[in-house]
């Protein structure tokens, strides 16, 4: 697949971003704790907001990845300045389990949102790659909502969609997956060039899901414009039909979140 056919990124400029009125969150206050300048992720997914770049699976020291005192210190400001958010998602430039301190960067932030905003879930939004790291496992239970991608079924879907740095596979992202209880899935369709909608594609997500059983599983689609060219949201009677399936293999949650687009029309009926 060709990886030049890219937009601007969208960055997310400083450790503290936001807050941002988020479809499944709420308003969240936002931690990017990957450097600035460019996305930085073992993924490369086709529609990612960041644009596209080729994935990596390890970090290098030239990056300019922030100290866990500058995150703890960027949050505790912010804190003071922003009230009634609704939770704290690390999130921003890329995959947070990247950095090669985000075992001791969410223990701070634990600590802090502790003792200053005891209210507020701390989130992780994450691919799920990270969690061969010892150190990203056992900081986990601290996070309150780690919400964990999983976009395919298959290895042909997982390579197309999500484009991940060799070799990782979807079998490693399972077998990540299956070591945890505590997360939910979240799972984005896709339509057009490139799709992940299609009966077997469905199917094999459907199985894979059914083979992890999650805490619940967060469905959703396109809701801004993607980094490669032909990709188009998927209908929100599509989605409803997807979770209605999964439904009946499974019993736990399972919650679709339309795309203000989608939210536009219903609201015009």
């Amino acid at each position: 697949m060709e990886r030049n056919e890219t937009r601007k990124a969208i960055a997310k400029d400083g450790l503290v971003y936001g807050p941002v009125h988020s479809r499944r969150l709420g308003l969240s206050l936002g931690l990017n704790i990957c450097p600035t300048a460019r996305k930085q992720c073992s993924f490369d997914c086709i529609y990612c907001e960041c644009g596209s770049r080729p994935p990596l699976l390890t970090v290098t020291a030239a990056e300019a990845w922030p100290a866990p005192l500058q995150v703890e210190e960027a949050l505790a400001q912010a804190l003071r300045r922003v009230q009634a958010v609704d939770c704290i998602t690390f999130a921003g430039n890329g995959e947070p389990t990247l950095h090669p301190a985000f075992a001791e960067i969410v223990t701070r932030v634990r600590r802090l949102r502790d003792a200053q905003a005891p209210g507020l879930k701390l989130v992780l939004l994450s691919n799920a790659s990270g969690l061969r790291q010892e150190g990203v496992r056992a900081a986990l239970p601290l996070i309150d909502l780690p919400i964990l991608k999983l976009d395919a079924g298959t290895e042909e879907t997982f390579q197309q969609i999500n484009r991940p740095a060799a070799p990782l596979s979807l079998a490693d992202i399972l077998d990540c997956l299956k070591t945890l209880s505590h997360y939910f899935l979240q799972s984005l369709f896709v339509a057009g060039r490139y799709s992940n909608i299609d009966e077997q594609s469905v199917s094999a997500w459907i199985d894979r899901v059914g083979e992890l059983a999650p805490q619940g599983v967060q469905i959703y689609s396109l809701d801004r414009t993607a980094p490669v060219r032909g990709l188009a949201p998927v209908a929100l009677e599509t989605l409803q039909s997807i979770a209605d399936r999964l439904r009946a293999r499974i019993d736990i949650p399972v919650s679709v979140f339309a795309s203000s687009v989608q939210k536009m029309k219903i609201g015009n009926k």
